[in-house]
C-alpha cells in the first residue's frame, strides 16, 4: 500500500495510524473479523469462514475473533442461531 501512495512503508504506517487510530494490519484484521461476524450469523461453518476471510486457519480466526469480540466464533454463532 505504501507504494501506491509513494511513501516509505514506515512513514505510511505512522500516517495511517495517526489518521485511523489503528495500524494497517489492525485495520485489516478488524475488517476480516467484521466479515466473519456476518458469515457466522448466516450459520456458515467456522473453518470455511476462516478460509474465505483470509485467516490462515480456524484457530487463527478464533484467537483474533475472541481478542476483538470477547467470545469465540462458536459462541457468537450460537447466540445468533436462536
Amino acid at each position: 500500500m505504501s507504494h501506491l501512495v509513494s511513501m516509505n512503508k514506515y512513514t505510511f504506517i505512522r500516517t495511517f495510524t495517526k489518521s485511523y487510530g489503528l495500524t494497517p494490519f489492525q485495520y485489516l484484521t478488524t475488517i476480516r473479523v467484521n466479515q466473519a461476524k456476518k458469515l457466522l450469523e448466516q450459520g456458515i461453518a467456522i473453518a470455511d469462514i476462516a478460509h474465505s476471510t483470509g485467516f490462515s486457519d480456524q484457530s487463527h480466526l478464533t484467537r483474533l475473533f475472541k481478542s476483538l469480540i470477547g467470545v469465540t466464533p462458536k459462541m457468537y454463532q450460537k447466540i445468533y442461531s436462536k
